[in-house]
């Protein structure tokens, strides 16, 4: 099964997704202009609590707008 890694920074709100073996886990946080503190450790939470790293994605996903510019690159850096 495909193993996929989704991250969205394009509003005020910050999430990261997994979907892992058929399941999808999510995590969804209103953080207004605090995406780049808050991201990366979100990611890091999400592998972490399902034992996955990060080498065993098959795949990143991320938005690409629309939404403000620094959000939409702020989620594609990391990606």
């Amino acid at each position: 099964m495909t193993t996929l890694l989704a991250i969205d920074a394009s509003t005020s709100a910050c999430s990261v997704a997994l979907m892992h073996e058929g399941q999808v886990y999510e995590d969804f946080r209103m953080l207004p202009r605090a995406h780049t503190r808050f991201l990366l450790p979100m990611v890091d939470e999400m592998l972490a609590a399902h034992s996955l790293p990060l080498a065993q994605m098959d795949a990143l996903v991320f938005t690409a707008g629309p939404g403000c510019f620094l959000g939409v690159r702020g989620g594609r850096a990391p990606a």
